[in-house]
C-alpha cells in the first residue's frame, strides 16, 4: 500500500496505526514539520519527499506579484474602491526596477525569485548557511541584509532554525529601511503580531504572507478588509498552479510505478 500526503496531513503514530498495511509514504510537498519520520522508520515504511523544484517557479512568481502589488499599494485601491471611496491621491506608488531584494535561503524557491527579481532589474543579495549563492553576492548577516533591502524575500524551510528567526529586532530594521517583506515559507518563522504592529503603524512598508493555512485564519483575519494597510494575505496558493501540480502528479506517478513494479 502507498500513500500519497500533502502538507495538512500529519503523519505519525496514530497515522500509521490507522494504515497498517502502508509500505510507502510519499510526501508531495516541500514541508516535514507535519511528518514524524521516526514513526515510518519503527514500521519499516519507506518515505519519499517531493520537495519544492517541481512548484519553485510558481511560489516565485508569487513572490513577484506581491511585490508588485505591494509597491503599487493596489490593495488599498481596491478595498476603497468597494467601499465607494476613490484613493487615488493617496496611492503613490513605486517601481520595482533597481529595488534592491533580499533573498532568505537559495534552495529552489529562494534560487527561481532571485532570478526572477534579477531579470527585472533588481540587485540580489542571497543569505543562506553555506554561503553558496552564486551567481549572486552572499549576505552573511540577516540584520545587514535588512537593513539594506527594499524588498525581502524569505524562503526558508521551518526548521528548528528558522522557526521565529523573521525576529522582532529583524522587523525593526526592515521597518527602518521602509521595507516590503513577502513571507513564502511557513508562518511559524515569523513575528506575526509584531509585523502587523509595525505595518499598521506605517513603519513596515508593505506585508504579504502566502502559508496561511486553516489553523492561521483567526490570527490574520483581524487585518483583513483595513484599507489603510498595505498587505496581501493569501491561503498557501504558492505552488497551487496547474503547471505545478502537473510536474508534481508526474513525479508522484513515477515513484508509484516504481514501487508498483518493484514493491
Amino acid at each position: 500500500m502507498a500513500i500519497v500526503t500533502r502538507g495538512h496531513i500529519v503523519v505519525d503514530d496514530d497515522f500509521m496505526k490507522a494504515h497498517p498495511n502502508a509500505k510507502l509514504v510519499i510526501r508531495a510537498g516541500s514541508g516535514m514539520e507535519k511528518v514524524n519520520s521516526a514513526a515510518l522508520e519503527r514500521r519499516n515504511v519507506t518515505l519519499v519527499r517531493l520537495g519544492s523544484e517541481r512548484s519553485a517557479r510558481s511560489v516565485a512568481e508569487l513572490c513577484l506579484l506581491s511585490a508588485l502589488f505591494l509597491l503599487r499599494e493596489a490593495g488599498r485601491g481596491h478595498i476603497g474602491l468597494t467601499r465607494g471611496v476613490w484613493r487615488k491621491p493617496d496611492l503613490i506608488g513605486r517601481e520595482l526596477y533597481g529595488k534592491r531584494v533580499g533573498v532568505w535561503g537559495f534552495g529552489p524557491v529562494g534560487r527561481s525569485a532571485a532570478q526572477i527579481f534579477a531579470a527585472l532589474g533588481c540587485e540580489i543579495r542571497v543569505h543562506n548557511r553555506s554561503g553558496a549563492t552564486d551567481p549572486f553576492p552572499h549576505a552573511p548577516q540577516l540584520e545587514s541584509l535588512c537593513a539594506w533591502g527594499d524588498i525581502q524575500v524569505v524562503a526558508l524551510p521551518l526548521t528548528s532554525r528558522t522557526r521565529g528567526i523573521v525576529s522582532a529586532q529583524l522587523l525593526q530594521l526592515m521597518a527602518q529601511a521602509q521595507a516590503i517583506l513577502i513571507n513564502a515559507a511557513r508562518w511559524e518563522v515569523l513575528d506575526v503580531p509584531v509585523a502587523m504592529d509595525l505595518l499598521a503603524s506605517g513603519l513596515l512598508r508593505g506585508l504579504a504572507i502566502d502559508p496561511i493555512d486553516l489553523e492561521h485564519v483567526p490570527a490574520a483575519a483581524d487585518r483583513l478588509g483595513r484599507e489603510d494597510v498595505n498587505l496581501l494575505l493569501t491561503p498557501h496558493i504558492g505552488a497551487s498552479t496547474l503547471e505545478a501540480m502537473d510536474r508534481m502528479g508526474e513525479a508522484i506517478a513515477d515513484h508509484l510505478e516504481r514501487y508498483l513494479l518493484d514493491p
